[in-house]
């Protein structure tokens, strides 16, 4: 389904030609306008790791509560 999706090219004009060039957001936002919906959880899951992808990649620290929902997904989806 991803890869039906592409190319694309997102809202920064950067070009989206391969699965591994969406990022969270991408994916999203794309599957959902292929009719792929998400349950709230789900939409706050995707917003837990993306907020945490943006704030590991700024060099900021995780806070604890924010650590425990991700431990929390991981334990889900695995």
């Amino acid at each position: 389904m991803i890869q039906q999706i592409l190319p694309q090219q997102d809202e920064y004009g950067k070009e989206l030609n391969r699965p591994t060039d969406l990022e969270l957001r991408h994916l999203q936002h794309y599957l959902r306008g292929q009719g792929l919906f998400f349950q709230e959880k789900d939409d706050e899951w995707f917003q837990c790791a993306y907020q945490a992808r943006n704030d590991i990649s700024h060099l900021n620290v995780l806070p604890t509560d924010q650590l425990d929902k991700l431990f929390y997904i991981q334990q889900k989806i695995h």
